[in-house]
């Protein structure tokens, strides 16, 4: 794995993921802070914050992903969407929906200002709108319901489809 005792973030990021795929956190969580320090220096604390942050995520310690994403400054563009997104899902876990409202039109925002985004842009604008979406649906019609899964099942470039069907699929229980 260790190139001239360095490991690459892309490595790195594909062991947490794997770990995180088939339930091993303890294991993950080890993982993530024993090589840490074989992580490229200029990327060492961005890369461990954020994937140590997924650890929690998975092991919904969510007040951990708050305080540690909130100390940890992410240099590059594709690590702050992904830690927005983080951020997006950790609030909508804790219920903070105040918060929630508020970093969902920031970040709306972000992405409609960013004209070197690309691809990316459709993606993560729709994360946006489909989790404002899923707190604005009545969840006791069954036919509103449906019809949003039918629209994000129906968006082909959506990296947190799985996560929002899960939220839609479990508005009714709670």
């Amino acid at each position: 794995l260790l190139n001239e005792n360095t490991l690459s973030p892309w490595m790195y990021k594909n062991i947490v993921a794997v770990g995180l795929k088939i339930k091993e956190y303890t294991w993950t969580e080890q993982f993530v802070y024993k090589y840490k320090s074989f992580l490229p220096l200029m990327k060492q604390e961005e890369v461990f914050a954020f994937n140590l942050a997924k650890v929690y995520f998975e092991k919904q310690d969510y007040n951990k992903i708050i305080a540690l994403l909130g100390q940890t400054e992410f240099d590059d563009l594709l690590s702050n969407l992904g830690v927005k997104t983080m951020l997006l899902k950790t609030y909508y876990e804790l219920e903070e929906i105040d918060v929630l409202h508020s970093l969902l039109d920031s970040f709306r925002i972000f992405l409609i200002r960013k004209k070197d985004l690309s691809y990316h842009k459709d993606n993560y604008l729709s994360i946006v709108k489909f989790t404002k979406k899923i707190l604005n649906v009545n969840k006791f019609s069954i036919d509103a319901v449906d019809k949003l899964k039918r629209e994000i099942e129906s968006t082909k470039v959506l990296t947190e489809k799985k996560w929002l069907l899960e939220k839609l699929t479990n508005l009714g229980r709670s």
